[in-house]
C-alpha cells in the first residue's frame, strides 16, 4: 500500500477528509523522525508497536565495480517493531 492508497482508504475509514488525513499521517511522520532521531529514542504507541531509533556504526565498504575501500559513515535509522498482539501467530 502507498501513502495515496492509505489516504484513501484512512479517509474513508474515519469520515474525515482526505486532506485532513494527509495533514495528520504528514504531522505524525514529522514528530516520529524528530523524537525518535533527535530526544527520546522509544515511541510506544499501545496495541500497534514501538518505533526506535537504531545507531549503525561508520564501517569500511567495498565499491562493487573496483573493489576499493570506501568509508561508510554513522548513521541513525528508525525502525518499527509490531506489538505482541499484532504480530501473526502460526
Amino acid at each position: 500500500m502507498n501513502k495515496q492508497q492509505m489516504l484513501n482508504v484512512l479517509s474513508k475509514e474515519s469520515g474525515v477528509s482526505r486532506a485532513d488525513v494527509d495533514s495528520v499521517l504528514n504531522a505524525f511522520s514529522k514528530v516520529v523522525q524528530t523524537h525518535v532521531i533527535g530526544e527520546d529514542n522509544v515511541i510506544r504507541i499501545g496495541g500497534l508497536g514501538s518505533f526506535k531509533r537504531r545507531d549503525r556504526a561508520a564501517r569500511i565498504g567495498r565499491n562493487p565495480h573496483t573493489g576499493e575501500p570506501v568509508s561508510i559513515p554513522a548513521k541513525s535509522s528508525i525502525a518499527f517493531k509490531a506489538s505482541t498482539s499484532k504480530k501473526n501467530k502460526s
